[in-house]
């Protein structure tokens, strides 16, 4: 694990994991909160799920970066799949 100066590790999936938690958390309460404010249909069924997207996907990787800690989902298809070559070559599959 990656230690900065202040002692926290920056490879820390826990930690990163409650950053997108916190991040869930606040995209549903201003979901909520824009669904009582503005009541139009199109807000609740159409741009209500485009806003959950949009949040998630724009605002967890900057927070992550922020608070300087690696994203432990980025590059996770290139992982698995190296486990899984290596699972094989110790299997003999080619």
């Amino acid at each position: 694990m990656t230690e900065e100066a202040g002692g926290t590790g920056v490879d820390d999936p826990r930690r990163a994991r409650r950053i997108e938690v916190g991040v869930y958390v606040f995209t549903a309460v201003a979901l909520v909160l824009l669904g009582v404010l503005l009541t139009s249909l199109i807000l609740n069924w159409i741009v209500g799920p485009a806003f959950v997207v949009v949040m998630v996907t724009m605002v967890t990787p900057w927070m992550l970066r922020r608070a300087g800690v690696a994203d432990p989902d980025a590059d996770s298809f290139e992982r698995w799949r190296a486990a899984q070559d290596a699972s094989d070559d110790r299997r003999g599959d080619t």
